[in-house]
């Protein structure tokens, strides 16, 4: 997920350039938004509770090795190193650098900047949910797993309140039915950020396949019972919650079935 505003200080004694610099950041911050600030002191850090990314431009009035900052300030979470002496762009965040010649193009190191900032945000989202995802299933199917006694009853409220206890044999439907019982046994509640693979994924390891056959086989069922030429109960809700991901429509089905 995306912050909704990263801090960014350019640290610099060379006013001009740092001031084209926050300029042409602010014209190409496309990614996200961004509030740029100049300090023209190390000790300014102190003043902040936290720097997104922090930018170093490195000339004759600032050495490299006043620049050795990181033990000092944990409140700086990203460095890059802009040193016009050497014409280099070196960013210790993800270990890259490039050189940028005698024109320094401020309009393309700020892209430049931004994209590798974004870029790194969206990495790091992706591990928090990936973190989160693996917890989750781990919970949830071990609560599963412990929950035979209760499968049976929940099973025929299932077939009562979705199916009106007639027989249906479509494609997809035991899938449909199980996850319905997953979302019941571990209480699931509609997600606002929409992490519904640890669902999938369970489900994946109930019936050896693969998470998105076992959504294809899910929305397949849920397609076949929307249009039953014999009415169910909850055809017009089924109707109702057409268009929502796959695991929110059942979480939904999950929660309408044990209310009534």
């Amino acid at each position: 997920m995306i912050k909704e505003e990263s801090k960014i200080v350019i640290l610099s004694r060379n006013n001009a350039i740092a001031e084209k610099l926050k300029e042409g950041i602010n014209k190409e911050s496309k990614f996200f938004k961004q509030n740029t600030e100049i300090i023209n002191d190390m000790e300014l850090i102190t003043e902040y509770e936290h720097i997104d990314l922090l930018i170093l431009l490195i000339d004759e009035n600032m050495s490299l090795k006043y620049c050795n900052f990181k033990r000092f300030f944990q409140c700086v979470e990203r460095d890059i190193i802009i040193d016009l002496d050497m014409g280099l762009v070196k960013n210790n965040y993800n270990h890259t650098s490039y050189e940028f010649g005698r024109k320094f193009d401020v309009r393309a190191i700020a892209f430049g900047i931004l994209f590798d900032l974004y870029t790194d945000y969206q990495r790091k989202g992706q591990e928090k949910k990936l973190k989160r995802g693996m917890k989750k299933l781990k919970q949830t199917m071990k609560q599963f797993e412990k929950r035979d006694s209760y499968k049976e009853k929940i099973s025929n409220i299932i077939d009562k309140q979705l199916l009106d206890d007639r027989k249906c044999d479509c494609s997809g439907i035991e899938e449909l039915k199980t996850m319905i019982m997953f979302c019941v046994i571990n209480k699931l509640n509609v997600d606002e950020n929409k992490e519904y693979d640890f669902i999938y994924e369970a489900l994946g390891n109930i019936y050896n396949e693969f998470p998105s056959v076992i959504a294809r086989k899910i929305g397949s069922a849920l397609g076949t019972l929307r249009h039953r030429k014999r009415k169910l109960k909850l055809q017009d809700y089924l109707e109702e919650i057409k268009g929502r991901q796959i695991a929110e429509q059942v979480i939904l089905i999950s929660q309408k079935i044990m209310q009534e």
